[in-house]
């Protein structure tokens, strides 16, 4: 029996050492397409927020003179812009900017951990976050995605990696996404149903059919802002631009959403002292479909006026040593 147990564990040893031997040539020999693995430091401009910040602001026209980035991810909630503000909160130059983008569906609801689809979405932290700001965290997941990512990579790629030469990076991934796309209006009505749905009704609202906020997400609005003065940046609250079809479904669907979303969030203005922009139903936008690819999400078009727009209303007037530059 001994010899047996001396055998496995031999065996164990051999498997765990030659496991992480494959891993650490795979680690080196790969170039990350992730972009959070290149932060830059002393960012001036950046960005927190869902989807609809992460398409919504184009950094490119502004980069030969400021270092930007755009921290957003489709559905991030405000508690975990929190976090990662929290975790880069170094990386950010004092006089700089952090808009905060507050999406529609921010402050309201079950916490995002009750739903379905939590973990699938929560993988992703593991390579951007330390365990401490993970929630739920997993050692397992963490192990995979995090420490051995050669076990989840698939056997093709980590031989093709493996067999290869370690190619130097020549381009920096960028933090904003390109979309060339355009609305196609014969999907748009229901694509709004759909966003409407998810965004002010699913996981939103008590048995009774009213909306309630959650107390974690709001929390983490006044956590931001505390941050943000901590390292002597502005902080500013911005809605992004949305197609008028967007806006209008949520007015049918409920007619006091808009009275209800504004009394939060400018309560919240008014108790940090932070400036809010609301360009959700801006009239250069709402009526322009070449500057969306759905109802409620621009293409790099959109977003690149939106973002020329934002730098000359609300961030060059606030962005530290404008006169010097």
């Amino acid at each position: 029996m001994k010899r047996f147990l001396s055998k496995v564990a031999v065996y164990i040893v051999a498997v765990v050492s030659l496991t992480l031997f494959i891993n650490g040539i795979y680690v080196n020999k790969r170039v990350s397409s992730n972009v959070y693995d290149y932060v830059p430091a002393d960012i001036e401009i950046c960005n927190l927020g869902s989807s609809h910040a992460e398409h919504g602001f184009y950094y490119k026209d502004l980069e030969d003179e400021y270092t930007c980035f755009n921290f957003a991810l489709g559905a991030q909630m405000l508690s975990y812009d929190y976090r990662i503000l929290f975790h880069y909160q170094d990386h950010l130059k004092a006089g700089g900017v952090v808009i905060v983008d507050i999406s529609y569906f921010a402050p309201w609801g079950y916490p995002e951990t009750k739903s379905d689809s939590f973990e699938s979405k929560n993988r992703r932290y593991y390579t951007i976050l330390p365990p401490s700001l993970i929630k739920n965290f997993d050692l397992y997941t963490y192990m995979l995605e995090s420490r051995i990512p050669s076990l989840n990579a698939g056997m093709l790629n980590v031989l093709e990696i493996l067999l290869s030469k370690k190619q130097p990076l020549t381009d920096i991934p960028k933090s904003y996404p390109e979309v060339e796309d355009t609305v196609d209006r014969s999907t748009l009505k229901d694509d709004v149903r759909d966003s409407c749905e998810r965004h002010i009704f699913t996981s939103k609202r008590n048995e009774d059919g009213e909306l309630f906020l959650n107390e974690e997400e709001v929390q983490a609005l006044y956590d931001i802002v505390e941050i943000c003065r901590e390292h002597n940046v502005t902080p500013v609250f911005v809605t992004v631009p949305y197609l008028k079809e967007y806006t209008d479904e949520i007015q049918r669907r409920d007619e006091d959403f808009f009275e209800q979303f504004s009394s939060w969030i400018n309560t919240v203005a008014d108790e940090t002292g932070v400036e809010y922009f609301d360009y959700s139903r801006d009239e250069r936008f709402m009526y322009d479909y070449s500057l969306f690819y759905n109802g409620d999400h621009m293409n790099s078009a959109g977003a690149r006026k939106f973002t020329d727009i934002l730098f000359e209303e609300v961030i060059q007037q606030r962005i530290g040593d404008t006169a010097e530059r």
